[in-house]
């Protein structure tokens, strides 16, 4: 096989040029994985924040209150022309568009009793299409017209005769079944209204849980307790309003679908009697919504619906048909593009200290291909090469080899899943690295010194029969460099804490990547910088001393600062950056941790509630734990300690800025106090504590002294009345705690929590309903325990964290910075292994002579690491500095907190990866004669 006349003019840096593709392929890998992570992130971030909002948040919703009779056409049109009327960016967004026209007042069913012996009232609702959402278990759905008797006149009278569905669940309840008829009566101001339903089917939804087609009858139960401020007649069979009444009365509501929005419109014929609200609701499907076009949505949204410009209809007379709009799409649309922004910031951040690391390894192989070709590049200039065709054919060798392993990189990163090779935006990091490498190598075998004595030294040495014009010449780039690139790194510092995350959505952030990476190289002068000045001191005290080990090493290391200047700096950039991806990954990881210690409050959680399939029949009644929960669920494999504790909704009064409701918790003190430490321990989750003097002394007697989460705090030292299931209970706010336990139920029963002492409530301790426990129990044995019914809500820790760290933005995190530390890790073996081979010769040569005047072999081997080791650890200190400051100096811009101790398991990498390099480069360091190494001495 012929093999390319290059490959073999290449025969001795064959290895480096390996090397040099390995590298470049991951530093293009790096460049590709991380746009392609951002997107994911970018969707995953979409998907929570549109996607996990509430429907009825997230669509658009249409209400028009209404008096006018109406047809289902005539709202199908209505619907159509708000939609027509909208911006594309909100209208494109729609899957699904779904009507609801009910009724408004008081219409009593006087001869029919509900559950409970309580009165009855009926409400109407008109779903054009609603045939396709349910099944008719008995029956068919109502279409014939209503038969409607109006008589003109003062005071006006109608009669009304119509069909009607009811859902499975109301008639079973009320005792009612297919030909069932129900009669009613409206009045206002002497008006009279009668209507009679007569019942042609029972239905069941085929989804309950639709809350955007269900809103008027959550879980489509069609029966729901409600309350009314006045009486039905029993005489005149309507209902008669007592604006005066101090006690409302609670009444059950039963909800008739009715064949068309004219028959809902009817039931307010009589004016005052009624009148029928609309609802247009449009759903928005959250895979629609692309991140690039988020800034536009939202303005898009503002501007039509929150801004008043609103959408302009007409009814058939052509008389003006207002509708009011309604959605929080805006603020969901809203919070993603900040929290977008943000992500993406950090997501350039982390590839800018990446590439930092990687492109000083990169052009640290570049120079070592150079000078190891360096004998070479003299020879052909000794034999008349022209200098630019010589460095355009050693940069064309160069870059094959750097285009080649950068494209291998991009495959190798989307076979591995974590890079997508079949978009543009895998390939601009492969084409600027091969541009790179053929510029750096071309630049460098053209400004090559062409002495013969050049062939061993390092270019930045000035080469043969350079004096001390030349060294001046070079000193002015460097002093220059010197100021550049801290002034540099300080500017785009403070423009990027000075912008914060306003760049425009969708946009490559250079001045993210760059800050990082400037911040990084300052670092590396630095350090590189201080090799004289810190070394003078060792310097001057070795040679005070007897021996010349310690004088030589510290000579050396001051001496060679110059050679070894760029794998030092390598080895800070590197360090810097692997340190700073794991303080990120770290904060991750944290952030996981926290969220489902939160969401859970200990290792698992189990509550009792009411049946939600019969809740409107329960009557808000509670359902505490069966007898001897706490002592099964203790015996469950892996239990910790328990804890049970009553959790609930409660009324509070008192308090002029007290919500209406909160969550509370009441639950003995000392046992929440041992299982929020102990789950915070077990869960590595941070977590507020309970005051280790709670319960206080309460102001007076019969109260109790409660805690209070952070977002009512300002309730602390005061007094208030709650209202509990079934006691009322007097309580002095003195503290607030942030405790996870408590924080899970705060949305569910209210903005905020209160938390009592069972054991200061006395007689008034409510009976428990829930149970948390600590330590890792199965939670299928938990749910298995005898009345444990399968409607419960329950949980665990680890099924909270799992769900965490399989979320789209933590796996997307994850994967970018966890190749972030291990690019950066073998980025710094490369230029620790050049550290220790620049340092070599010197040592080596120094030893030998040594060796000469009376120094031990094992002295003579000591040399190199003391030479080496010092420069070392004076390297990766500095880097290990710089990676830790990272988030300070970058502040808001670098969120999250990592957890406590992070730092140290770098710290020992690091200290592994560097004592164990240089004491294996010593160990296998052959045993060299003076006699030998001054014979090939005559050769060089």
């Amino acid at each position: 096989m012929h093999r390319p006349r290059w490959w073999g003019e290449a025969a001795r840096v064959r290895g480096t040029l390996v090397l040099l593709a390995l590298f470049a392929g991951a530093t293009a890998a790096t460049a590709a994985a991380v746009p392609y992570q951002i997107s994911r992130s970018d969707r995953a971030i979409v998907d929570d924040a549109v996607g996990g909002a509430g429907s009825l948040d997230r669509d658009v919703t249409l209400t028009a209150p209404s008096d006018q009779q109406y047809s289902n056409a005539f709202m199908e049109s209505v619907a159509a022309a708000s939609r027509a009327a909208m911006p594309p960016q909100l209208s494109g967004l729609v899957s699904a568009t779904d009507i609801s026209v009910v009724s408004s007042g008081e219409f009593p069913i006087m001869h029919l009793a509900g559950p409970k012996g309580m009165p009855v009232h009926l409400q109407g609702a008109a779903l054009p299409g609603y045939e396709s959402r349910v099944r008719f278990d008995q029956g068919v759905a109502p279409s014939a017209q209503s038969s409607i008797h109006d008589v003109n006149g003062y005071p006006p009278q109608a009669t009304i005769t119509t069909s009607a569905a009811i859902s499975k669940t109301a008639a079973d309840a009320l005792g009612l079944h297919v030909g069932s008829v129900l009669k009613t009566a409206g009045r206002y101001a002497g008006g009279r209204e009668d209507i009679t339903y007569t019942i042609t089917g029972l239905y069941a939804a085929d989804d309950p849980g639709d809350a955007v087609f269900w809103r008027y009858a959550p879980d489509a139960q069609g029966l729901g307790l409600g309350t009314i401020c006045g009486y039905d007649d029993p005489v005149e069979g309507y209902y008669v309003n007592d604006p005066s009444c101090a006690q409302p009365q609670s009444v059950w509501r039963v909800d008739l679908l009715l064949p068309s929005v004219a028959d809902v419109d009817a039931m307010s014929l009589v004016p005052g009697t009624g009148r029928s609200s609309t609802t247009i609701e449009f759903a928005v499907d959250p895979s629609r919504v692309h991140v690039s076009a988020l800034a536009a949505l939202s303005d898009a949204v503002h501007r039509t619906i929150v801004g008043g410009q609103g959408l302009a209809l007409q009814d058939p007379g052509g008389h003006p048909f207002p509708v009011e709009a309604k959605t929080r799409l805006d603020v969901l649309v809203g919070n993603a593009l900040s929290v977008e922004r943000q992500a993406r910031l950090l997501d350039y951040v982390v590839l800018g200290a990446t590439l930092a690391g990687a492109l000083a390894a990169f052009f640290l192989m570049l120079r070592t291909v150079v000078t190891r070709r360096a004998s070479e590049i003299v020879l052909c200039k000794a034999r008349g090469a022209a200098p630019g065709r010589l460095a355009l054919r050693f940069a064309a060798q160069s870059g094959l080899v750097v285009a080649f392993g950068a494209a291998a990189g991009v495959l190798g990163a989307t076979v591995a899943g974590v890079a997508a090779a079949g978009t543009v935006r895998a390939w601009p990091g492969a084409v600027l690295v091969t541009l790179a490498g053929v510029a750096s190598v071309f630049g460098r075998v053209a400004a090559h010194p062409d002495q013969p004595g050049a062939a061993h030294r390092e270019p930045a040495d000035g080469g043969a029969g350079a004096g001390p014009g030349a060294d001046a010449a070079a000193r002015i780039p460097r002093l220059v460099r010197d100021i550049a690139v801290p002034l540099g790194a300080a500017a785009a510092v403070g423009v990027l804490r000075s912008r914060g995350t306003q760049s425009g959505s969708g946009s490559f952030d250079w001045l993210a990547i760059a800050a990082p990476a400037l911040l990084a190289f300052a670092a590396a002068l630095v350090v590189v910088r201080l090799v004289p000045v810190l070394w003078s001191v060792p310097f001057a005290v070795a040679r005070r001393r007897r021996g010349a080990l310690s004088f030589v090493a510290a000579a050396l290391a001051g001496r060679r600062v110059r050679v070894l200047a760029a794998p030092l700096a390598g080895l800070v950039v590197a360090t810097a950056a692997a340190t700073f991806a794991a303080r990120l990954d770290s904060a991750v990881t944290q952030g996981v941790r926290d969220d489902a210690l939160y969401a859970v409050g200990a290792g698992a959680r189990v509550e009792a509630i009411p049946d939600p399939s019969a809740i409107a029949l329960n009557g808000g009644a509670t359902v505490s734990l069966p007898a001897g929960f706490a002592a099964k669920a203790a015996a469950v494999p892996g239990a910790g300690q328990v804890l049970t504790a009553f959790v609930g909704a409660a009324g509070i009064s008192g308090v002029a800025s007290a919500p209406a409701n909160v969550a509370v918790l009441a639950a003995d003190s000392g046992g929440l106090r041992a299982l929020t430490r102990r789950a915070a321990s077990e869960s590595g989750g941070r977590s507020g504590q309970v005051p280790a003097d709670w319960p206080m002394r309460p102001s007076r007697p019969g109260t109790v002294t409660a805690l209070v989460s952070p977002g009512l705090a300002g309730l602390v030292g005061t007094h208030a009345t709650l209202a509990l299931p079934a006691e009322t209970v007097e309580v002095d706010f003195v503290a607030a705690a942030d405790l996870p336990t408590a924080s899970v139920i705060a949305g569910e029963y209210g903005p905020g929590y209160v938390v009592l002492p069972a054991d200061q409530m006395g007689a008034k301790a409510v009976k428990p309903d829930a149970v948390w426990v600590t330590g890792h129990p199965d939670i299928k044995a938990l749910r298995a325990l005898p009345g444990v019914q399968p409607y419960f809500p329950s949980g665990s820790y680890a099924q909270a964290s799992a769900a965490g760290y399989a979320d789209g933005r933590t796996t997307a995190a994850h994967a970018v910075l966890r190749m972030a530390e291990l690019l950066s890790v073998g980025f710094g073996l490369l230029c620790l292994a050049q550290t220790m081979a620049g340092s070599r010769s010197a040592a080596r040569d120094s030893a030998l002579l040594l060796r000469v005047l009376g120094l031990s072999e094992s002295g003579g081997r000591l040399l190199g690491p003391a030479t080496t080791l010092p420069l070392l650890a004076l390297a990766t200190a500095g880097g290990l500095a710089m990676g830790a400051s990272f988030a300070p100096l970058l502040g808001a811009q670098v969120p999250g907190v990592p957890r406590d101790g992070w730092l140290v398991p770098v710290i020992g990498v690091v200290a592994v990866c560097t004592v164990g390099g240089v004491v294996l480069e010593a160990a296998l360091r052959r045993r060299e004669r003076a006699s030998v190494r001054l014979r090939a001495a005559e050769f060089e």
